[in-house]
């Protein structure tokens, strides 16, 4: 017999975010699944991130500071360096614009180093960590606002976490932690959109544009997203005053920023037509083999949970419902994010090489959009271990032949992984759906409990 749910937040919860109505509890007890994911141990939301971070230290290829740079190419660094080096004080020679655009960050850095006494390495190094363990926890929250819990939401948590590109790549080159703190800024500005929190968003979209100019096409989305899901509500005024900052804000602080930074600012930013693909598609079919290398790369990092949406999309349309909002607006989300590196050729220097680092940026906001349509899927009843199956396959497709100390041994079998990995998920989802909420898999619950089990 199955036992009673557990009181707390239910994983089903309404577009808005409100609880589930009574009758929809009253059909849970039926039998009616909400999230038909299978109830999961208790493991809070501490102890799972714990475990990541455990996994994460074991598997890293640790290096040092000229190590890491060279192991994965990182020249970017040493233009970091030269702000972070001459605080507090201002560069002498000459930085890309590209660059100075993230000053704040990197001359942040070697103030720190300066009071302190330790050495700018040492700072970069627990800067990154820190911020990495702020970015985990924040996507977590993003997560359970969506109304995310069990077994869904450690799948996700591990996606955000794991993947090769998102965090690891950081440990061996600190020295890029802007890239870091904009992911850190992403969540945050998430999260004030998810909780319709206007602060939350205008700081997240700050710190995010202090790191990358990449949020300067995501503002306008969030914006958009505050006011979307906000209608019918009262604090319009409020809301279009917060819609507004949201937006105008990153250009605010970019021209700031170019004031403070123009005497050692060179011109260094990609042109367009000229460092776009579009030269190169004029040229088909002579660059079809460069195409194909640069969105491979592009996709690398995206494969596993673009393979687990669409396992869902499947579920969802063999049911002919349509999915929650913010399975939506989260994909467009990373999708400003992802098309980004896409559209840049891969013959501009800053890109060359880098796309799977950079379209990794988009990452958070492709995970969000999956517990989404966990959240929307609300008949597939997955047990424990086809959830088990999938964590695995989680586990695996984080293994990089040079970011990890484990793993494949070249780019090649890197790939092949990720392709086994998306295809076995999707199997896995695909194949241990069940379409009949009223008879659940003997064994395994259809509602997970509470959000902080």
């Amino acid at each position: 017999m199955a036992s009673a749910p557990r009181t707390g937040t239910l994983a089903g919860l309404t577009t808005s975010g409100e609880l589930p109505t009574p009758g929809a509890v009253e059909g849970y007890r039926a039998g009616r699944s909400l999230l038909g994911l299978a109830r999961a141990p208790r493991l809070g939301g501490g102890p799972w991130l714990l475990a990541l971070g455990a996994f994460f230290v074991i598997t890293t290829r640790w290096l040092d500071w000229q190590g890491g740079i060279a192991a994965t190419g990182g020249q970017d660094v040493y233009q970091y360096e030269l702000m972070s080096r001459a605080a507090p004080g201002l560069p002498d020679g000459q930085v890309g614009s590209a660059y100075t655009a993230r000053f704040l960050i990197h001359w942040s850095v070697g103030a720190l180093a300066a009071l302190t006494g330790a050495s700018v390495e040492l700072t970069y190094r627990i800067a990154c960590l820190g911020t990495m363990a702020g970015f985990a926890v924040t996507a977590r929250l993003c997560l359970v606002r969506l109304g995310v819990t069990g077994w869904a939401l450690r799948l996700c948590l591990a996606l955000a976490v794991l993947n090769p590109y998102a965090l690891p790549y950081y440990a061996l080159v600190p020295g890029y932690l802007s890239d870091v703190v904009f992911q850190l800024g992403l969540a945050v500005a998430l999260l004030g959109a998810l909780s319709r929190r206007s602060w939350t968003l205008v700081v997240g979209v700050v710190v995010a544009v202090l790191a990358r100019q990449t949020i300067i096409v995501v503002a306008p989305i969030l914006a958009v997203w505050l006011l979307v899901e906000g209608r019918g509500r009262p604090g319009v005024r409020r809301r279009l005053v917060t819609a507004l900052v949201t937006a105008v804000s990153p250009f605010a602080v970019l021209a700031g920023l170019d004031q403070l930074t123009r005497p050692f600012t060179t011109s260094f930013s990609p042109q367009v037509p000229e460092d776009t693909v579009l030269p190169l598609v004029a040229e088909l079919p002579a660059t079809a083999g460069v195409l194909a290398d640069h969105l491979l790369r592009v996709a690398a990092p995206l494969l596993l949970v673009l393979s687990l949406l669409l396992a869902l999309a499947v579920v969802q349309l063999r049911r002919r419902q349509p999915f929650a909002a913010e399975v939506y607006l989260c994909a467009v989300v990373a999708a400003a994010i992802v098309s980004q590196p896409l559209v840049i050729g891969p013959t501009f220097p800053g890109f060359a090489g880098n796309e799977p680092r950079l379209s990794a940026l988009g990452f958070l906001p492709l995970v969000l959009c999956l517990g989404a349509a966990f959240r929307s899927v609300r008949t597939v009843v997955l047990g424990r271990v086809p959830a088990a199956a999938l964590l695995l396959l989680v586990a695996l497709a984080s293994l990089h032949h040079i970011y990890t100390a484990v793993g494949p041994a070249t780019a090649a079998q890197f790939v092949a992984l990720q392709g086994v990995a998306a295809a076995g998920a999707f199997l896995v989802v695909v194949l241990s759906a069940r379409w009949s909420p009223e008879t659940p898999r003997p064994g395994s619950l259809p509602v997970v409990g509470s959000a902080h089990d």
